[in-house]
């Protein structure tokens, strides 16, 4: 759908363009674009924030904030691409409506500040959710290759990973990785890749998330750094696709608990 005063995030992997003015009417509909597949996938417009343009957006971890907008709310939503779904945003203690204004995401809060509600405002504030900040403390690790399934006495026996198919991998108890873990910084690297495609971590036992923690070519070489949170019996589960197969090195360097 045609439409301007919108927003638009990067997660990584792909791009989020929500709301804004749609033929003369502001709208709360959205979609994922993947350049790897030049493909649009809608976003979900249960439980989305209401119509709005010249709102905020930011890219938090793994989710994206919407919040203010015209006409004139200090309302917003967290959208999760990994599970399609929207969480109202908390209205106590938020700033006065307004729309024009900026957002930046710092690390673990968002800050918002400026804009307009009839008149200038120099005004702003902090946002933090449990939904979006880090989960838990970090400590860092010697670098650790957890698995490499090019490894004859590997997971997979020295063969790739079949796209298509999810494979589950134990990483509590490596790479000085303790049970209680609930996330692990990592670097992924994709190789041999027979045709192109992208992977996809996520915790072993939840759904597959529609978006990818690494695209990559055929027979090239493509590694990306990510945070990725573990099941509660400690494992991750990757999934390739669409299809082909490819080799899959996952090396630890540090977790969150």
């Amino acid at each position: 759908m045609a439409r301007y005063r919108h927003t638009a995030v990067w997660t990584g992997s792909k791009m989020i363009v929500w709301g804004g003015d749609a033929d003369g009417a502001a709208t709360n509909t959205g979609g994922l674009y993947d350049p790897a597949t030049d493909s649009w996938t809608a976003t979900a417009t249960a439980g989305a924030p209401t119509p709005r343009e010249d709102h905020v957006a930011v890219w938090a971890r793994s989710k994206m904030i919407v919040w203010g907008g015209y006409f004139f709310t200090n309302t917003g939503g967290i959208y999760d691409p990994e599970t399609d779904s929207w969480t109202a945003t908390a209205t106590t203690g938020a700033p006065s409506d307004r729309y024009g204004h900026t957002a930046v995401w710092t690390g673990s809060k968002m800050i918002v500040w400026g804009g307009r509600d009839g008149t200038y405002r120099n005004s702003g504030a902090l946002y933090s959710d449990p939904a979006v900040e880090p989960p838990g403390d970090f400590y860092t690790v010697t670098p650790c290759r957890a698995f490499d399934t090019r490894d004859p006495s590997g997971p997979t026996l020295g063969a790739p990973l079949a796209c298509g198919t999810e494979q589950s991998f134990a990483i509590a108890g490596r790479c000085d990785v303790p049970s209680s873990a609930t996330a692990v910084s990592l670097n992924l690297t994709g190789t041999a890749s027979s045709s192109q495609g992208n992977l996809r971590l996520f915790p072993a036992g939840a759904v597959a998330p529609l978006v990818s923690t690494l695209n990559y070519v055929a027979g090239q070489t493509r590694a990306n750094n990510a945070v990725a949170a573990l099941g509660t019996d400690g494992k991750i589960t990757v999934l390739c696709a669409p299809s082909g197969a490819t080799h899959l090195i996952l090396d630890v360097n540090g977790y969150f608990e």
